[in-house]
């Protein structure tokens, strides 16, 4: 939410029906609340067994998402994708280095702005039997193309729990994609292209 405020009602708390809404008496849980951010919004829980362990994974998405060229946030500033943990769907939630989502501005980095992705965020986590892995998925801005509304990326990469943490599973392929080799070597062959036709014209 754009309070920096995120609550649930426990796990076992009655929905209506049909369940459009909590239902009335329900209790909530403060779950994450980070103030270093302009805001924090998109949690997104998903549970995943690490060593027999069942662990709850609070992902969310925090900082400035959009805005204008000329007006982007400082770097490190723009959208991107952090996670908490618990043992129990209601918390407390702690990232990598202990610190609680809910009251110590708490997250640890999964993704963030590189190369020609920026502010990547709106996140959310499946298991993807086609690929045998858990996939994380969000939307981003590719500064060659634009930054308005209509100009957003739809982005997916493979997630590793591997240390019980998330982090973007690399094969050689996403290697060459999310280091920059790819559009660097498409930006060399388009130079290319253009030198021989221009020659070639002469």
């Amino acid at each position: 939410e754009y309070r920096n405020i995120l609550t649930v009602t426990d796990h076992l708390d009655p929905m209506t029906n049909p369940p459009l809404r909590i239902a009335p008496g329900s209790t909530y849980t403060h779950l994450e609340q980070n103030t270093t951010r302009p805001n924090v919004e998109g949690p997104y829980q998903f549970r995943w067994v690490v060593q027999g362990v069942n662990y709850y994974y609070l992902f969310f998405s925090g900082g400035a998402c959009c805005n204008d060229p000329d007006k982007l946030e400082p770097s490190g500033e723009e959208y991107r994708i952090s996670v908490c943990r618990s043992e129990s769907p209601s918390g407390p939630f702690k990232d990598q280095q202990g610190k609680l989502c809910a009251g110590e501005n708490g997250g640890t980095l999964v993704l963030a702005s590189h190369g020609d992705v920026y502010a990547p965020g709106g996140q959310g986590v499946f298991w993807d039997p086609d690929q045998q892995s858990v996939v994380l998925y969000y939307h981003y801005v590719k500064p060659s193309v634009g930054y308005g509304y209509g100009q957003f990326f739809f982005g997916w990469n493979r997630l590793s729990f591997e240390g019980g943490w998330p982090r973007l599973f690399l094969d050689f392929l996403d290697f060459l994609v999310l280091g920059g080799v790819v559009d660097y070597l498409l930006d060399v062959i388009d130079r290319f292209n253009g030198l021989w036709i221009n020659d070639w014209d002469d």
